[in-house]
């Protein structure tokens, strides 16, 4: 059995769920995997427009800023939740 202390995922960390990309994509993020031997984590996501096709992305480069437009922009922003906040509860 490994030692290897797996870190738990806190409230600011990237969660499944809608998200755009900066250059004005929509994403989906399935899961956050960790990297078996570096032990890091990878944000697995999909293309809104190609579900069937999966990307991987290390975490830190999906929370990362890009320079867009001249400015510094997230280069991906949770959507999802801005949607949750407009709905009727049920």
């Amino acid at each position: 059995m490994s030692n290897r202390k797996i870190n738990k995922l806190n409230a600011s960390e990237i969660t499944p769920g809608r998200f755009i990309r900066f250059d004005g994509a929509e994403v989906k993020v399935l899961a956050v995997a960790r990297h078996t031997e570096a032990d890091y984590r990878l944000v697995v996501w999909s293309l809104a427009t190609h579900p069937e096709e999966w990307q991987a992305s290390p975490e830190g480069v999906f929370k990362e800023s890009v320079i867009s437009g001249g400015r510094s922009v997230q280069r991906f922003r949770r959507i999802d939740e801005e949607v949750k906040e407009s709905s009727p509860t049920q």
